[in-house]
């Protein structure tokens, strides 16, 4: 009587997963390249403690403003401060593996930087509720060395 059950109730597992389709991919409502572009030009300015206040909940959750001031400070003495960003690309999803279902957006920069040199920074989005993109994340790849992540863009289930 189990095996039976276990293989009815398999079989409507397979058809549900058969009939089911994978969301279509449709293009955000918004650009979140430029609520990126707007964040950082405040990250420039070296106002740390306002872009962590304009980042999303998400964010915040993930690094407390402290943390995020510090590790900033800390991370622009390193790199040096940005002597030019041009748009490289960016990727949009809906509902990805491993994250809170909704709208992400990464957008990544080419950037110059005064004591590192050439290197990409990410910045991840993430569209509210409410249809405004947030930033939930930022990370900056030197171009000859490992990734290198003041901020990781972590899972948020």
């Amino acid at each position: 009587m189990k095996t039976a059950a276990l293989t009815i109730c398999t079989l409507f597992c397979l058809n549900l997963a058969l009939l089911a389709e994978p969301q279509a991919m449709v293009k955000p409502r918004t650009d979140g390249r430029v609520v990126a572009m707007k964040w950082l030009a405040v990250v420039d300015a070296g106002k740390y403690r306002a872009s962590w206040d304009l980042a999303s909940k998400t964010f915040q959750a993930s690094v407390s403003k402290t943390q995020w001031v510090l590790g900033m400070e800390r991370a622009r003495r390193f790199y040096g401060e940005v002597l030019s960003r041009e748009f490289k690309d960016s990727a949009y999803a809906v509902n990805p593996p491993d994250f809170a279902p909704g709208e992400y957006e990464m957008v990544r920069f080419k950037v110059r930087l005064r004591i590192q040199g050439p290197a990409t920074e990410a910045v991840f989005m993430e569209m509210k509720s409410y249809g405004v993109w947030q930033v939930a994340g930022y990370a900056i790849t030197l171009k000859n060395q490992v990734q290198v992540l003041p901020l990781k863009f972590l899972n948020h289930r």
